[in-house]
């Protein structure tokens, strides 16, 4: 019985230790954790984050104009195959396909995520300001022209 309950013991410790799959740069990334918005043009926008383990980050962003919802998309940053991944998912968009992007460089205040196969955008840049600002920018090629759209954040 002793024998039976020690390699019942090994084996869940194998097994916990196995399913850390956390890519080493995601405490890195613990800042970008919490609720941000800004208003802007009578539009209201709030992207929120939240650790659902050391391995994985959800995140949800939407706009709001008025009482309308008129943009949401969803995001998960997680180990894929090795690589810290963004990936996002807006429902309007892509045939509500999700969009990868890997993680190209990280320190201690900025995240450049990048796929230079999508169109727009391709490259996704958060900058941490301060414990309460951040300012995320999206940019890539749309209709021939290249486009950078800038979000100032201000932790909620």
């Amino acid at each position: 019985m002793k024998k039976q309950t020690f390699t019942l013991l090994i084996c869940l410790l194998v097994l916990c230790g196995c399913t850390n799959n956390a890519h080493p740069d995601m405490e890195k990334a613990a800042w970008l954790l919490g609720t941000w918005g800004d208003e802007a043009d009578g539009n209201v926008s709030t992207e929120t984050w939240r650790k659902v383990n050391d391995s994985v980050f959800h995140g949800k962003s939407y706009t709001l104009q008025g009482s309308d919802t008129v943009f949401s998309e969803t995001m998960v940053i997680d180990d894929v195959n090795n690589e810290m991944t963004l990936t996002v998912t807006v429902p309007n968009q892509n045939n509500a396909e999700a969009i990868q992007f890997k993680m190209t460089s990280i320190d201690n205040d900025k995240i450049i995520f990048e796929n230079p196969q999508h169109n727009f955008p391709s490259k996704i840049t958060y900058n941490k300001i301060s414990n309460d600002s951040l300012f995320a920018v999206i940019s890539g090629t749309q209709g021939g022209n290249r486009i950078e759209v800038e979000f100032p954040m201000k932790k909620k």
